[in-house]
């Protein structure tokens, strides 16, 4: 029995003690991770022995990577550079050694999604001879880049003429650059984010054999103050320069033939710019950039490097060459923007007379401008965002030949302080609306046609003034369209004269403003949709000749009670939706023709509380009106009484204390925009007094006689 026990001690021990010899390879299994010498290590392979580089000491500064490394019995061959494995803040020199055959992506700078992580600080990197696969963004974010130093030895990849930068030999393409880089003339392309991010780049040359330049090769590079392009590069790419935020001149080669959607986006310092003759498209948000702070896409723990540079973008004069065929955007980001000078050689756009602008020569149209720019008389036309975002435009005066205004041509024009609109006999679309009006009028009435008839689209101009500085508006004395856009979202006081020869208001005019009062003369035939949507309105006279209101034009207003004159002809829908409409009156024998939207479950009379309401109808048609759909939801409909006119003055059908507020306030000095002083006059003797607040009040309380105030 002992020696048996004896055996069991023996086998134990034994046992023991191989556990413990073997323990240094217990867990020595692909994906372990173990540090030596303040590098860490993940075993990517066994057989071989590899291991790659995944990390280090927060702490180090210089990265010394070896050849090999031990870990327990094993020596591990460092064969890689995985992802991610140098984000730390410390590090500023990394030597890859012969052995290491990839760089893989991300693997060294910092994926900025925490502002604890701070920005990378690598400046020098050197790369072994047996490195052939680096991984595109294996440096991207490495922002103080300074120096690349490739082993000669090296047969893939290549730091030539000491030009302190990565390049691939077969190719000679430039794939990494850094702030000391000078680029030799044998490079002959510069490759995507080449530079990416480096904020320690001052300038930079390109040689004359450069012929490509790579989607976002200088993205921001914050402190890149002058770029030199001498290369037969025919095209700046996407993003190619994009938030350069100091960057004060870029020589563009002749060979150039395109620039690319945001190649200079967030150029801020740029202030003059002069396109090549052959170049033939800019791209949408070529030039242009932020405001503030608030518009920067990067992060928070950049602003330092660069808030002196993060001003509204300055750029004032382009110069645009001979061939330039399309710019659509190109320069809407531009508040700055003072002049356009077009080569006289340009068949596509012209700046005929000295106007500072561009004109697409075949269609006289003006297609983009700047805050010294004027419209010349042969000009028929504004563009959609012609003055976008032009700050210091102060005054524009748009003459009687311009008939089609684009949208947008003035939005967020943030100094315009006056308008001048004269344009006159222009044939718009919509001057066809009023016999196809009619067509339906009478076929509705005829009863060939349903009520549910919605009316069909129509094509306005558009102008769309901005919402910082009180905006007047002069309309000519033949003007007869109120332009669609021309003051919506303008929230300080609005001065506007409307002329007696004014028959159209186009769509969204007025909507989104402060406008309390405003009168229509007497010739108005048409209030577009959204024509006074959102405003403060309170109370509108409708002129006797309008006949047709558009969708919404009077929603969500203050409008409390509203007289359709008997011309009408149809509704929009939702039209009064969300007004407090206590009385509607209807002066029309036949109920005008109501849009329905059957889908939304929407109609001209949409919103309005049934109720509450009163709808008044003339004298024998009140039967018509609650056979017809909408009018018929009204539960409280009556006939308009007989009442003196002459003292309605807000043609509601009767004589209340409304009519008396409006005499009350014309007296004082207040005016009202919705009735003419000839209305108010009662008397006839040239003046609104108490004599005429004394007939009101008399026709009120049902006397003739004269009450002694």
């Amino acid at each position: 029995m002992a020696r048996f026990n004896n055996s069991i001690v023996l086998y134990v021990t034994l046992f023991a003690f191989l556990l413990v010899a073997n323990s240094a390879n217990a867990f020595t299994t692909i994906g372990t991770e173990f540090e030596v010498d303040s590098i860490k290590y993940r075993i990517t392979s066994e057989y071989p022995d590899y291991v790659g580089v995944c990390g280090c000491d927060r702490l180090l500064t210089v990265a010394n990577i070896p050849q090999t490394v031990k870990f327990g019995n094993k020596t591990y061959q460092v064969k890689e550079i995985l992802s991610y494995s140098f984000r730390q803040f410390n590090l500023c020199k990394v030597y890859i050694p012969d052995g290491v055959t990839k760089i893989c992506e991300n693997a060294f700078g910092s994926n900025y999604s925490g502002v604890s992580l701070g920005r990378p600080k690598l400046s020098f990197v050197s790369i072994g001879a047996s490195v052939e696969t680096i991984e595109q963004g294996a440096f991207d974010k490495c922002t103080d880049l300074v120096e690349f130093m490739v082993s000669p030895d090296n047969p893939k990849y290549d730091s030539r003429d000491n030009c302190k930068a990565l390049i691939e030999t077969a190719t000679n393409t430039l794939i990494k650059g850094g702030a000391e880089t000078t680029i030799p003339t044998s490079v002959v392309a510069i490759a995507d984010r080449a530079f990416i991010y480096n904020k320690r780049l001052i300038s930079i040359h390109i040689p004359k054999n450069v012929k490509e330049i790579g989607k976002e090769a200088f993205f921001r590079c914050g402190n890149l103050k002058s770029a030199t392009i001498e290369g037969e590069v025919s095209s700046l790419p996407y993003r190619a320069f994009r938030e350069c935020f100091r960057l004060e001149t870029v020589n563009l080669p002749l060979s150039l033939q395109m620039i690319g959607v945001e190649a200079f986006w967030e150029c801020n310092s740029l202030q003059e710019v002069t396109i090549p003759d052959h170049v033939t498209i800019i791209a949408d948000k070529a030039f242009g950039g932020i405001y503030d702070y608030n518009g920067a896409s990067f992060p928070i723990n950049e602003i330092n490097d660069y808030d002196d540079a993060l001003s509204p973008n300055k750029l004032s004069l382009v110069t645009i060459g001979a061939s330039v065929q399309a710019f659509d955007g190109a320069f809407d980001y531009c508040p700055n923007l003072t002049k356009f000078f077009v080569s006289a050689e340009n068949t596509r756009y012209d700046s005929r007379d000295n106007c500072k602008a561009v004109i697409e020569t075949t269609t006289n149209t003006l297609v983009k401008g700047a805050a010294e720019s004027y419209v010349p008389e042969s000009v028929v036309a504004i563009g959609p965002n012609a003055f976008v975002r032009c700050h210091w435009l102060d005054t524009i005066t748009i003459p009687e030949g311009v008939c089609s205004i684009g949208e947008y041509a003035f939005h967020e024009c943030l100094g315009l302080k006056q308008v001048n609109y004269n344009a006159i006999n222009c044939d718009f679309k919509a001057n066809e609306d009023l016999s196809y009006d009619m067509i339906y009028y009478s076929e509705y009435h005829k009863g060939k046609l349903s009520p549910f008839t919605y009316m069909k689209d129509q094509i306005h101009p558009h102008i769309y003034s901005p919402y910082v500085y009180p905006v007047s508006v002069i309309l000519g004395p033949k003007v007869e369209r109120l332009p669609a856009y021309l003051l919506n979202k303008q929230s300080n006081f609005i001065s506007i004269n409307l002329p007696q020869s004014l028959r159209f208001i186009e769509d969204y005019a007025l909507a989104n403003t402060c406008l309390k009062y405003i009168s229509l003369p007497q010739k108005v035939q048409t209030i577009g949709t959204y024509a006074m949507y959102n405003t403060s309105l309170t109370s509108i006279t409708l002129p006797d000749s309008l006949r047709v209101i558009g969708d919404y034009a009077f929603a969500d207003t203050g409008i409390k009670r509203v007289t359709l004159p008997e011309s009408m002809v149809s509704l929009g829908l939702a039209v009064f939706n969300n007004a407090p409409l206590t009385r509607l009156t209807s002066l029309c024998v036949y109920p005008p023709i109501c849009a329905v939207d059957m889908s939304k479950g929407v109609h001209s009379l949409s919103g309005l509380n049934y109720t509450q309401c009163e709808l008044l109808v003339p004298g024998g048609s009140i039967d018509i009106y609650r056979s017809a759909f909408p009018w018929n939801q009204f539960e409280n409909m009556m006939e308009i009484s007989e009442e003196p006119k002459s003292r309605d003055l807000n043609c509601d059908g009767i004589v209340d204390i409304a009519d008396l507020n409006i005499v009350i306030n014309l007296m004082l000095g207040k005016g009202d925009d919705n009735v003419s002083l000839d209305l108010a006059d009662v008397n006839d003797d040239g003046v609104v007094d108490v004599a005429d607040l004394n007939m009101v009040i008399n026709t009120m309380l049902g006397k003739d006689l004269v009450v002694d105030l």
